[in-house]
């Protein structure tokens, strides 16, 4: 969730041999940058380049790394006085990649079809298994036109076991 690294600035004034008085702010902003969530990173560059006025997003952006458009997506949030951002979380609800079985709903019976072909254990009791590795199901799946990492088959195992 927070940034470890903190970034090296790399404007014109920070490059030079010769010591810089605004190199050690640099430092400061980007040590005070890796602290703060990603929206606020955003917020508080955004407001600089505002106060830096023509040409603000490009230096921020050296000073910080970070990309002009995101700089100019702070300073347009920061312009709506954070209007439509929520108050108790980062990003906007709804965000994300849609889960596999929503994009392919027929990916649960084809890992379905796998696994049981594999199951091992007390057909009986609680505890099987299955005999192929999530790689091996992973590539079978994907054999089988279903894109699913190992990670995602792990998920939909899970699932279904617990069903």
């Amino acid at each position: 969730m927070w940034r470890q690294e903190i970034h090296q600035c790399a404007c014109r004034n920070c490059q030079q041999a010769v010591e810089h008085p605004e190199r050690e702010l640099h430092r400061r902003m980007n040590l005070l940058l890796s602290r703060l969530d990603e929206q606020q990173r955003r917020w508080y560059v955004g407001l600089e380049s505002q106060r830096v006025g023509h040409g603000g997003d490009r230096l921020l952006s050296q000073i910080t790394g970070m990309n002009v458009e995101t700089i100019r997506q702070g300073r347009r949030e920061l312009d709506a006085s954070l209007t439509g951002r929520p108050v108790d979380r980062v990003r906007l609800a709804g965000g994300g990649r849609p889960a596999v079985e929503q994009k392919d709903p027929t990916i649960e019976g084809a890992l379905r079809s796998l696994a049981e072909a594999e199951t091992g254990g007390d057909p009986m009791g609680e505890q099987k298994w299955v005999r192929r590795s999530l790689r091996q199901l992973s590539e079978e799946l994907s054999n089988q036109a279903h894109e699913a990492s190992p990670t995602t088959v792990s998920r939909l195992l899970k699932k279904w076991s617990t069903r």
